[in-house]
């Protein structure tokens, strides 16, 4: 793909190269001719060209700024600290790297507001976590075997839930986590429109399976109901909103029919009716939740509608683990200063400076997804580790535990791997073979150490695992 991309590049350059110099005046030198009309309409090239063009290629201050150019990104402000080819401003040198860059560009089929065409570029740092990212996050990798098992079942509940209040806040709803953890781990109904909100966010975000149905207006319009149901708008307490890494002001006017056709150009993307059919999965699947937040083009939320369809897209391309991965909560840090900078390259996007070049340069924005899903997978990926180095201390602790017999064990083991597990005295006393007044009491002692709790339901009772059971079970082989 790199090679390919370069090919193009250097063809396409030697096009329009000679061209700007066949219909320049002499007087003028050859590297300010050659971006003077560097937009301009294409002739064919004279064969008096070929020495300006290899000239300028080989210029030993153009060509080192061409070639990380087409392969990385130099942004505005490192361009100005670089020595510049002789007889070219700052100004036009960025112009024709960035024509350089475009020939090897992916475009977007979905415009900004002001109906401009976004495009990247995929550079070396990008394809390397491209790579990662297919690797780890397919179907058939270790990661999502791995997220099969009890120890990363328990993470990904963890994952869930910050990230769904990641979700909330990134799209204006002031959040309380602590409540919103209680709620999403207890099962009670939600005391407030918040609550609703984050429980049905909740469920948008990880349990909604809507099939195959191909996405459509109509089915974004569906899950929004989803979303609000039962929820009193009104009474959110609500904070301003970032649209998209590519931020817009609030301010800017976008009209219905507007709208009303980017949708249609973001369900026909999503369907993969339009854009690059080699695109990958994930530099896709941003694009859908970064348009979705930049046009907000539902009544409100539509960052987490947004990050839905992320998800669904996703899982139906085979990448299950990129769907489940803690994108908001890593972009939340990010975009708080929380991120290293030895983990992603911007701190923030930088001001692409662009003017005539084409449309939006959306590469610094791709660049900084990607490192981001890196960072978010390395996350889930240490999680998960320490998830099984932590259920192999405890398991080794409570096999010597003379007090807790091995019927509690197995309960334990089971709460472990499913933290949503409800047990019933009845159940507990068939799958053991023991007496009734057994089991409940063996289910009454883990209520007693703490490490279930009881709930009534109608007339029986039942146990769940406590929500932060992993901590308690920590304690318990610390001392």
């Amino acid at each position: 793909m790199l090679f390919r991309a370069h090919f193009t590049v250097n063809l396409s350059t030697f096009d329009i190269l000679c061209s700007v110099h066949s219909r320049t005046s002499v007087n003028v030198p050859p590297p300010a001719r050659l971006a003077i009309e560097l937009e301009s309409e294409v002739d064919t090239p004279s064969s008096h060209d070929i020495d300006v063009v290899s000239a300028l290629l080989g210029d030993p201050a153009f060509a080192p700024l061409a070639e990380e150019a087409v392969r990385d990104y130099l942004d505005w402000d490192e361009l100005t600290r670089r020595p510049l080819p002789p007889g070219l401003s700052v100004e036009d040198t960025w112009n024709l790297l960035t024509t350089l860059r475009r020939f090897g560009a992916t475009l977007s089929p979905l415009k900004d507001v002001a109906g401009r065409t976004w495009w990247y570029t995929l550079t070396r740092e990008g394809i390397l976590c491209v790579d990662a990212i297919e690797r780890y996050c397919r179907a058939d990798s270790a990661v999502h075997r791995a997220i099969l098992h009890r120890h990363g079942q328990r993470v990904l509940v963890a994952s869930h839930i910050r990230e769904t209040v990641a979700v909330c806040e990134l799209d204006g709803v002031d959040v309380a986590p602590q409540s919103a953890e209680h709620v999403l781990t207890s099962g009670r109904t939600p005391r407030n429109a918040t609550e609703r909100l984050v429980a049905n966010a909740h469920a948008l975000l990880f349990d909604d399976d809507i099939g195959d149905e191909p996405f459509s207006p109509e089915l974004l319009r569906r899950l929004y109901a989803k979303l609000l149901d039962g929820v009193d708008v009104s009474t959110l307490k609500r904070h301003s909103v970032r649209y998209g890494l590519t931020d817009r002001v609030e301010a800017d006017p976008i009209t219905k029919e507007s709208r009303d056709e980017i949708v249609r150009q973001f369900c026909a993307y999503a369907n993969g009716e339009t854009g690059d059919p080699s695109e990958p999965v994930t530099v896709r699947a941003h694009a859908l939740l970064n348009s979705a937040q930049y046009w907000g083009f539902l009544p409100e939320f539509s960052g987490i509608v947004g990050r839905c369809i992320f998800r669904l897209y996703a899982s139906r391309r085979d990448y299950p683990v990129l769907g489940y991965l803690p994108i908001s909560s890593v972009y939340q840090a990010w975009a708080q200063g929380r991120v290293s900078p030895s983990i992603v390259r911007f701190s923030a996007t930088p001001d692409p400076r662009a003017p005539g070049a084409g449309g939006p340069d959306y590469t610094p924005e791709v660049l900084t997804f990607l490192q981001l899903t890196v960072a978010a997978l390395d996350e889930l990926l240490r999680s998960i580790d320490h998830a099984r180095r932590r259920d192999a201390e405890v398991r080794s602790v409570l096999e010597h535990d003379v007090e807790i017999n091995y019927r509690q064990r197995s309960i334990i083991s089971q709460a472990m791997a499913h933290p949503e597990l409800e047990l019933r005295i009845r159940e507990h006393q068939t799958t053991h073979n023991v007496v009734y007044a057994t089991a409940r009491a063996d289910l009454l002692d883990l209520v007693e150490r703490g490490y279930l709790r009881q709930e009534q339901r109608g007339k029986a009772f039942v146990f769940l695992p406590v929500p932060d059971l992993a901590e308690r079970l920590d304690g318990a082989v610390r001392s």
